[in-house]
């Protein structure tokens, strides 16, 4: 209600300073303009589940259409807006969300994420002094799940790891959750672990459809995150 209702005020006002003077406006309500939604035809795996892209994934996607769309916009043009600031649930949490979850029992405090710092280099020209870490895969069994189906088996033990890396070298840590794969908390979380080295191994007990989180801190308020669908069979 929050974020309505701020969008909703911004509009009004928007529209009360210009429309006297030009006697109409384009205001763009860019929300998810950086994005690939997953309602957009994403890569799936066989059994219909998109795959997210890693945060850094997003951060480059959404650098380059904001430059492409807004270097040569109108005078008339107010700016951009994007939707999703904090986190929010939208099939995964961090499929828009410009900070984390706060989740203390797993580990994760609301940090920012890449998408924060792309919005900031787009709107103002300067980079953020510290920088999200730069997440570029995630793997389970040695497998990417773009263009894969990775499927485990029911109480077998399987890896996860993560490709990162720090722009500014600082000590990374991982904090890994896997969660029922329904669109939402209410398959609740099936297991989680914080370690600092890139892997981490578990297994999965019930039948069904999840996702391998992972959060990766620098220890200075940023995250890198990425996911992995998967099937335990």
């Amino acid at each position: 209600m929050k974020k309505v209702s701020t969008l909703l005020v911004f509009c009004i006002f928007s529209y009360l300073l210009f429309a006297q003077k030009e006697g109409r406006m384009v205001i763009p309500l860019n929300g998810e303009w950086g994005v690939n939604h997953h309602d957009s035809n994403p890569p799936k795996t066989s059994w219909g589940t998109p795959v997210e892209s890693t945060s850094e994934e997003i951060r480059q996607l959404l650098e380059s259409r904001y430059a492409s769309i807004f270097q040569n916009r109108s005078p008339r043009c107010l700016g951009s807006l994007y939707f999703i600031w904090a986190s929010g649930w939208n099939l995964t949490p961090t499929w828009f969300s410009a900070l984390i979850e706060k989740n203390t029992t797993i580990g994760i405090n609301g940090e920012t994420t890449a998408i924060a710092d792309a919005l900031q280099r787009s709107w103002t020209g300067v980079s953020p002094t510290q920088t999200a870490p730069v997440v570029t895969d995630i793997y389970i069994n040695n497998t990417k799940p773009l263009g894969n189906n990775i499927r485990v088996n029911a109480g077998a033990t399987f890896t996860g790891k993560v490709d990162a890396t720090d722009r500014k070298s600082n000590m990374m840590t991982y904090v890994w959750e896997i969660l029922k794969d329904t669109g939402n908390r209410s398959g609740g979380t099936v297991f989680t672990t914080k370690t600092y080295v890139n892997t981490m191994t578990a297994s999965v007990a019930e039948r069904g459809n999840y996702r391998l989180y992972v959060y990766v801190l620098d220890g200075t308020g940023r995250a890198g995150t990425a996911n992995a669908p998967f099937q335990v069979q």
